[in-house]
């Protein structure tokens, strides 16, 4: 596991002040005097937070903002139906593991229990809500999968500490700030910090203020012919479905997800990640919209299922099982859910579904919740089956030990799990990487957000690899499995402008 730290704001020249970040050069030099007199007291480096009220922006606009500071690696998480908005940029902490014995969750959970207990936090007004410092980041669907160059950039686990978070939540907005502050600190340079800080807050002011607020409603309406390209052919994906139905009628397992990818290729130069975003959220405002940089890559897309989450010691989380095409109308769209949906086959597998998270969840929790009968979650080109399921967290539990225990679900693995995930990776042909694995945020505390990564696609400069998956049962049609992996792919092609 490897943890990289940055004690340094990044310098940025003064402008002139715009949309106010209100913070008194006092108040911050004091909040940095005070982190460097821990430091010193504990001989450990002190994550100091500074979080300051903001007006509300759109979300994306401050996305395009902290690409314009040019302070590397950018985040977006954003639940449009909610009003819920988490936005961030730079790495003042980045927590990695390689490890592929299967306790990455615990190596990552280990060092943010250090970091708990080395934070500072400081809050300019009264007015806002507590809040500890969060780290974005994501998972690997299967860290023993060989990993190839595609994905070189997202590694098995990853959390990363943003320089600057803007967060959107019940009607207010933030600006949070992170430091360290290293515990051999002299006074000058906590001076000069102060001032780099102060200068950020000034630039970030002049940016926000001063962004057109139509250029993306107006790029979203631009629509381009992309060039499209199956990875594998689809006999050979039908074949590889077919030998997997022979597997399960043997009794070799019970369900089985197998995925396959497409490429689709820009012909005018690099997609506009910002447009990208801006179309998903306008389409699936149910999901949740979210975007990873590493690099010069982006990770996007919009996922209709929460892997789960955990505030307060109250868990959230779902059973996401079974998929069907909406209908033209009404009444052909409940026609569609009633046949489909609740017909024997979807039914059978989503209560594979649920009942292996009740038994992932045993340990974790004292109580636990599920819903007396499924419901149909629509959006906009595909339905679903979901069923809530609630939790309450014993003493001590935190978010990513659920994460470990319910990934990956059956929705997205298999049944048995380890069996489907030994014929995954022998005979699925492609490396999933982050796709239909956990992404989200997690804080210091154990509190977060993780979901699963599905309707989504990997963008590099004029490339885009989409992936989509189905779950697959003895009593499956490899054609027919075919057809619906390709009602889930228009979600980001689409979304990318694809004018089909």
């Amino acid at each position: 596991m490897e943890t990289v730290f940055s004690d340094r704001a990044t310098p940025l020249s003064d402008t002139t002040h715009a949309w106010p970040i209100a913070c008194e050069r006092g108040f911050l030099l004091n909040l940095l005097q005070r982190a460097a007199a821990r430091a010193r007291q504990h001989k450990h480096s002190i994550l100091t937070m500074l979080k300051i009220p903001v007006k509300p922006r759109d979300a994306l606009q401050i996305f395009r903002a902290f690409q314009i500071l040019e302070m590397g690696e950018r985040f977006f998480w954003e639940k449009p139906a909610s009003q819920q908005a988490l936005v961030g940029v730079g790495s003042a902490l980045s927590i990695s593991s390689d490890d592929t014995s299967g306790k990455r969750f615990q190596e990552i959970t280990e060092a943010l229990c250090v970091l708990r207990d080395f934070t500072l936090t400081e809050t300019t007004s009264s007015s806002l809500p507590a809040s500890r410092p969060l780290l974005f980041g994501g998972f690997a669907f299967d860290p023993q999968r060989q990993g190839t160059a595609l994905w070189q950039d997202f590694p098995p686990g990853l959390l990363i500490l943003p320089q600057l978070l803007y967060r959107f939540e019940d009607g207010q907005a933030s600006l949070s700030f992170h430091i360290f502050i290293q515990p051999d600190v002299i006074p000058n340079e906590l001076e000069l910090q102060t001032t780099e800080i102060l200068a950020l807050f000034q630039r970030l002011s002049y940016i926000v203020e001063h962004l057109p607020t139509q250029q993306l409603e107006e790029l979203s309406l631009q629509t381009v012919r992309l060039r499209k390209q199956e990875v594998l052919p689809a006999s050979r994906w039908i074949s590889i479905v077919d030998r997997a139905i022979e597997q399960m009628r043997q009794g070799a397992y019970q369900k089985i997800v197998l995925a396959r990818q497409v490429e689709a290729h820009h012909p005018d130069g690099p997609f506009d990640i910002e447009t990208t975003l801006y179309r998903l959220r306008q389409s699936y405002p149910d999901t949740f919209v979210f975007a990873f940089q590493r690099g010069k890559r982006y990770f996007v897309g919009a996922t209709p299922e929460r892997l789960v989450s955990a505030r307060g010691g109250k868990l959230l989380t779902m059973a996401l099982a079974g998929s069907a095409p909406r209908g033209i109308t009404p009444e052909e769209d409940e026609l569609i859910s009633q046949e489909q949906l609740y017909g024997a086959k979807i039914r059978h597998e989503h209560y594979f579904v649920v009942e292996l998270i009740r038994d992932a969840l045993h340990e974790l929790c004292s109580q636990v919740t599920i819903a007396e009968a499924p419901r149909v979650r629509k959006l906009k080109n595909i339905q679903h089956l979901e069923t809530p399921i609630e939790g309450t967290l014993r003493s001590g539990r935190t978010i990513l030990e659920a994460v470990s225990r319910l990934h990956p679900t059956p929705a997205v693995g298999g049944v048995p799990r380890e069996v489907a995930l030994s014929e995954i990776r022998a005979h699925e042909e492609l490396d999933r990487g982050w796709y239909a694995g956990p992404v989200g945020w997690v804080d210091v505390d154990g509190d977060g957000e993780f979901a699963v990564a599905l309707r989504s696609a990997l963008l590099a400069g004029s490339k885009a690899t989409l992936f989509a998956g189905n779950g697959i049962v003895a009593s499956s049609d490899p054609e027919a499995e075919y057809t619906e992996t390709g009602w889930k792919l228009p979600v980001m092609l689409r979304s990318l402008g694809d004018e089909e």
